[in-house]
């Protein structure tokens, strides 16, 4: 042996002749194969990425097609009382209040309530003021009157409410 060949350690990845060449077998795969692998698991993920947006837009999709088909009955309703004959304005009245439970239970099935915050004090996330009145009695930055209620669901809002505010007295 050489005094070169006593200096330089041998590695794993050498043999006993100081060759570095690195066997295969399945414990040591070769860089094309770890390639391959990777490439693989990149397309399958991208797969399954695109999967779950298919599928998510379908869900998306038959909800909204479940509750348009929920308000189908509300609409076919309208029409039949703006095509009726009524015989009198309380008859008319009573249809149109029927319509009306009929729209407040399609909320209740989504979870959807309205809100009348007259008495509570003004939160801009929840209300919209369109004014402020100087009211005796009133405690200033309270809801005086509600406008347009607000419609909301456990987790959101989806319409703030209409409001007016009780301002300070001059």
């Amino acid at each position: 042996m050489t005094e070169e060949q006593h200096d330089t350690p041998t590695t794993a990845a050498q043999d006993s002749n100081g060759d570095s060449s690195v066997e295969e077998s399945p414990a040591n795969p070769t860089l094309a194969e770890l390639k391959n692998q990777y490439l693989r698991l990149a397309a399958e993920f991208d797969n399954y990425r695109k999967r779950v947006q298919r599928d998510r837009e379908e869900q998306r999709l038959r909800d909204r097609d479940e509750l348009i088909i929920d308000w189908l009955e509300v609409v076919d309703n309208i029409e039949r009382g703006v095509n009726a004959n009524a015989p009198d304005a309380a008859t008319w009245l009573e249809g149109t209040k029927a319509i009306h439970r009929q729209m407040l239970a399609l909320l209740q099935k989504y979870q959807v309530r309205a809100v009348n915050p007259l008495g509570q004090r003004f939160d801009p996330n929840r209300h919209d003021a369109v004014g402020t009145v100087a009211m005796p009695g009133a405690e200033p930055g309270h809801v005086i009157h509600t406008d347009r209620p607000g419609y909301e669901r456990p987790d959101r809002i989806l319409r703030p409410a209409r409001v007016v505010v009780a301002a300070e007295e001059a």
